[in-house]
């Protein structure tokens, strides 16, 4: 029994070194992010990581103490590129701070929500994009302003309030 489960390994870790050697990369580079292409040039991955602190400082004139607290606000991976053809594109993004966690509901069965972001997009014409998937969806223009991209770490209240901000489903763009 167990020299057919020690063959059974074997096997599996050969056929998984020879389908990876099969895929030798071409090229990769490091600046935005790090990229990689297939020698076929069928497949494209950047990963990129990117990570934003909050440091509050309060300062309290009657006791004369001073209460500081510093904290990675968010913290996500990001994978995008394209599979066999540049007009069938990807991105996952992944939430990995405890404070960019959203908090599961009794319908996740209280499971946290790590995904952010997984959609596949087909450009199926030169100005017409479908999506399949979980995205940020594109009502609002305060949410679909990276959050790197903004100046300070908090968005207004009202756009939580009045926001959806990622759903699953199809997008005809």
């Amino acid at each position: 029994m167990k020299l057919k489960i020690y063959i059974l390994i074997l096997t599996g870790t050969l056929l998984i070194v020879t389908k990876s050697v099969s895929q030798s990369i071409n090229y990769s580079t490091f600046g935005k992010g790090l990229q990689f292409v297939a020698k076929d040039s069928t497949f494209y991955l950047k990963f990129r990581f990117r990570f934003q602190t909050l440091y509050t400082g309060n300062y309290n004139l009657e006791t004369n103490q001073y209460n500081d607290n510093l904290q990675i606000r968010r913290a996500r991976l990001k994978f995008d590129g394209f599979v066999l053809n540049p007009r069938v594109k990807y991105k996952i993004e992944l939430s990995i701070s405890n404070r960019d966690i959203s908090g599961g509901t009794a319908e996740t069965s209280n499971t946290p929500r790590v995904i952010r972001d997984a959609v596949l997009m087909w450009n199926f014409t030169r100005k017409w994009h479908l999506w399949f998937g979980q995205t940020k969806l594109p009502g609002n223009r305060e949410r679909i302003i990276s959050s790197g991209s903004l100046r300070f770490v908090d968005r207004s209240r009202m756009n939580s309030r009045f926001n959806i901000d990622r759903d699953v489903g199809i997008q005809l763009r």
